[in-house]
C-alpha cells in the first residue's frame, strides 16, 4: 500500500474526531446568538426611547406652559394728536417708545390632539419593532440553511469514513494476497484509487462543513471551533391542520390599519376648539396708558378660545384618503399571506415526500449492505472482480448517505414549515 499523504490522514483522523475533541452546535444555540448578534437586534430598544421621547414632547407641547420674552425699541413718524384746541393740556406721546414683556401660554383644553397623536406614535413605533422581528426571520431561516448544509457535509462526511475504513481493511487483504500470487497489481491499485477517491470527498466535505461554521461564527458572532460537529435537530411535530399564519409582517399590517384609522382620530381633532390662558407681564413707554410718557409696568391676562367648526370639507377629503390608503394595505395583506400559505402548502408536500424517500431510502440501503456482504465474499472467493466489488461499495455508500440526506431534509422541512408560518 502506498503510503497516504499526510493532509489526507489529518482531515480524516479531525473528520473522524478521534484525535482532537470538538465543539457541538445546536441550531436552537446559533438562531439565539444570531439574534443577539444581529445588528437590527438592537432597533427595538432605540424604538422604546424614541417613543418615550416623542411621548414626552407631546405632552410637554399640550399641557407645559410656554414662556416667551420680548423686547422692542422703535420710533415712529407721527403719534397720536388730537385735532383744533382743547380746553386742557394733553402732552402727546413720545415718538421713542421702549417695550420689554414676558409672555406666558398654558393650554387648557387642546381638544383631545395630544391622546390621539400619541396613538399615532404609539402604533407607529409596534409597527416598526414588528417588521424589525420580521428581519429576525429572515436571519434565523438563514441560519437554518447554513446549518443544514453543515450537517448534510458532515453527515456525508461520516459515510465516507466508513467506507475508507472498509478499502483500508481491503487493500490490507489485497497486499497479503498479492505477496501470494492470488491477485494482480491492477486489482490492488483499483482499491488504492477508489481510497484516493474517497479520501478526496472526505477532505471537500471536511473543508464544506468548516465553512458553513466559519459562516455561522460570522452571523452569531461566536468563536465556533472550525471542526465543531453539528447535531441533527429533533423531529418538529407538524399539526394535521394548518395553523395560523403569525408571521410579523401580518402583525404589521394590522398594525399599519390600525395605525391608519389613528390618523383619522387626529383629523377629527382638528375641528374642535381649544382653549388657552394667556398673559403678559411688561414694562415699557408707554405702558398701556397711551397717553402717559412715563416708563410704567403693565400685565395683561386672559382667556383665548381657537375654533375651526368647518374647513370645506378638506379633512373628510384626507380621511377618504386614509380610507383608501387602509384598503391598499388590507390587499396587501391578503397577497402576503395567500404567498405564506402557498409556500406552507408546498413545504407540507415536500415533507410527505421526504417521509416517503426516507422509507425506501433505508429499505434500499439495507439491501445494498446485503450486496456488498455477498460481494466482498464473492471477491474473496474470486467469483467477482475488484472493479465489481468497489463498484458495489459506491452504491452502499451512496445508499447510506442518501438515508442520512432523507433524514437531515425531513426534520429541515419540517423546521421550515414552521418558521414559514411564524410559528
Amino acid at each position: 500500500m502506498k503510503i497516504i499523504k499526510p493532509f489526507v490522514i489529518l482531515v480524516s483522523l479531525i473528520a473522524a474526531n478521534s484525535l482532537w475533541a470538538v465543539d457541538t452546535l445546536e441550531l436552537a444555540t446559533c438562531k439565539t446568538l444570531a439574534r443577539e448578534n444581529y445588528p437590527l437586534a438592537k432597533q427595538k430598544g432605540l424604538y422604546g426611547e424614541s417613543l418615550a421621547l416623542t411621548l414626552k414632547s407631546l405632552t410637554t407641547a399640550s399641557y407645559f406652559p410656554k414662556f416667551n420674552i420680548a423686547g422692542e425699541a422703535s420710533y415712529q413718524s407721527d403719534v397720536t394728536h388730537f385735532p383744533g384746541t382743547l380746553p386742557i393740556s394733553i402732552e402727546l406721546p413720545a415718538k421713542d417708545q421702549y417695550h420689554a414683556t414676558l409672555n406666558i401660554q398654558q393650554t387648557l383644553f387642546d381638544g383631545n390632539r395630544s391622546p390621539a397623536n400619541k396613538a399615532v406614535e404609539r402604533l407607529n413605533a409596534q409597527e416598526l419593532e414588528q417588521m424589525n422581528e420580521a428581519e429576525m426571520l429572515n436571519v434565523e431561516q438563514q441560519v437554518q440553511q447554513i446549518y443544514f448544509n453543515g450537517l448534510l457535509q458532515q453527515k456525508a462526511k461520516e459515510n465516507l469514513l466508513l467506507t475508507q475504513q472498509v478499502l483500508e481493511e481491503r487493500i490490507r487483504l489485497a497486499q497479503s494476497a498479492l505477496r501470494n500470487g492470488v491477485i494482480l497489481q491492477r486489482d490492488l491499485n483499483l482499491l488504492e484509487v477508489q481510497l484516493r477517491t474517497t479520501e478526496k470527498q472526505i477532505a471537500e466535505a471536511t473543508l464544506n462543513q468548516q465553512s458553513c461554521v466559519k459562516i455561522l461564527a460570522l452571523i452569531t458572532g461566536a468563536d465556533f471551533n472550525e471542526n465543531s460537529a453539528f447535531t441533527l435537530p429533533a423531529a418538529a411535530l407538524v399539526p394535521d391542520k394548518e395553523p395560523d399564519n403569525r408571521r410579523p409582517e401580518m402583525q404589521a399590517f394590522d398594525t399599519r390599519i390600525n395605525r391608519l384609522e389613528a390618523n383619522k382620530n387626529v383629523l377629527n381633532t382638528q375641528l374642535t376648539p381649544t382653549i388657552q390662558a394667556y398673559g403678559t407681564l411688561g414694562y415699557g413707554r408707554p405702558g398701556l396708558n397711551m397717553l402717559s410718557n412715563n416708563f410704567d409696568p403693565f400685565y395683561i391676562v386672559g382667556l383665548r378660545l381657537n375654533w375651526t367648526p368647518w374647513d370645506g370639507n378638506l379633512i373628510q377629503q384626507q380621511k377618504k384618503n386614509l380610507d383608501i390608503q387602509r384598503k391598499v394595505v388590507a390587499n396587501q395583506k391578503a397577497a402576503f399571506d395567500n404567498n405564506v400559505r402557498t409556500q406552507a402548502q408546498q413545504k407540507r408536500s415536500d415533507i410527505q415526500k421526504q417521509e416517503e424517500l426516507l422509507k425506501q431510502d433505508m429499505e434500499i440501503a439495507q439491501l445494498r449492505r446485503t450486496i456488498t456482504k455477498e460481494s466482498a465474499s464473492q471477491l474473496d472467493n474470486g467469483a467477482i472482480t475488484t472493479g465489481d466489488y468497489i463498484a458495489d461499495l459506491n452504491a452502499e455508500t451512496q445508499a447510506r448517505i442518501s438515508v442520512e440526506i432523507s433524514k437531515i431534509q425531513l426534520v429541515k422541512a419540517q423546521l421550515d414549515y414552521l418558521l414559514i408560518l411564524g410559528q
